[in-house]
């Protein structure tokens, strides 16, 4: 009976560990205006993919003035997608005025691209030239 009952604390001191973490990430995002619902870390929980990588490309992206959504960035992620560096990318290409879409960003990473490169470099002759 004890040992059954000391299962139970453990597998419930365990979910509150995890609703602790996964509370600190909605919280966060919550805070800096970047909504991600409760449900949708629920489901990068389940569905094994970097809940906090992802939460903060999200803040990034809305405080860099993007439009991107949890699914896209969870998407390009299960892809194997570099998302730091794809939302990196955008976000300075939208600063230099680049013209740069989310679909071609992802493409160019997926290819093996490395997008934050190629903008930085795009940025560079940008600048050279209005020099």
């Amino acid at each position: 009976m004890i040992v059954v009952f000391a299962a139970i604390i453990l597998v419930v001191l365990i979910q509150i560990l995890l609703f602790l973490t996964l509370f600190k990430l909605w919280l966060q995002a919550k805070l800096s205006g970047a909504d991600v619902k409760f449900a949708e870390l629920i489901g990068m929980r389940l569905r094994k993919t970097d809940a906090k990588t992802i939460v903060f490309c999200r803040i990034a992206a809305v405080q860099g003035g993007l439009s991107l959504t949890v699914r896209d960035l969870e998407s390009h992620c299960l892809a194997g997608g570099n998302i730091t560096n794809t939302v990196k990318a955008l976000i300075l290409a939208r600063k230099k005025g680049v013209d740069l879409c989310w679909k071609d960003a992802t493409t160019m990473d997926l290819d093996g691209r490395d997008v934050l490169k190629d903008v930085q470099s795009t940025v560079g002759k940008n600048d050279i030239e209005e020099s």
